[in-house]
């Protein structure tokens, strides 16, 4: 038992230590811990760090979500996916991505890129900018919308430098 103990210290303390230099999700969390110690510390350990406040998906899918959209702008879409990957359920995925606004993310992408992209003519502008919001998470419609409304104001810049 005392082996147990300090076995089940020794985990808390990773975990401790892996949450406070980043939020986690529980099943990043899971799967450290799962490297160096057995299914049932590992539980245990789990269920401490929810007790000790830090361990919290909900909170984790908010946060990563609002990083995401200041940092790295992508699609909600986009966003949900990497959530879900990361061991957030859906229900917590849907809730922490409904505030995002992907018409805005996709103004604001396409504002970035409009630079880089302003010297082409308007198909290549068009096909370019098409295939970066894609990438980013963007269905065509909200991408094209963005690329319409970008695109005369990427022309006049041009004219009056």
């Amino acid at each position: 038992m005392l082996m147990n103990k300090e076995t089940l210290d020794k985990a808390q303390s990773v975990a401790i230590k892996f949450t406070n230099y980043r939020l986690r999700s529980e099943q990043e969390l899971k799967i450290r811990l799962l490297k160096n110690f057995d299914e049932a510390i590992v539980k245990k350990t789990i269920s401490k760090m929810y007790e000790f406040g830090f361990l919290d998906d909900t909170r984790f899918a908010n946060i990563f979500t609002e990083s995401r959209v200041i940092s790295r702008p992508r699609s909600s879409t986009l966003i949900k996916k990497e959530l879900l990957q990361k061991g957030i359920s859906k229900e917590t995925a849907d809730s922490a991505v409904e505030e995002v606004n992907d018409s805005e993310m996709c103004l604001i992408l396409a504002n970035k890129k409009a630079r880089s992209l302003s010297h082409l003519e308007w198909s290549d502008f068009q096909k370019k900018m098409q295939g970066y919001l894609a990438r980013k998470g963007f269905n065509y419609s909200t991408a094209n919308s963005a690329i319409k409304k970008i695109w005369p104001q990427i022309r006049s810049d041009l004219n009056t430098n």
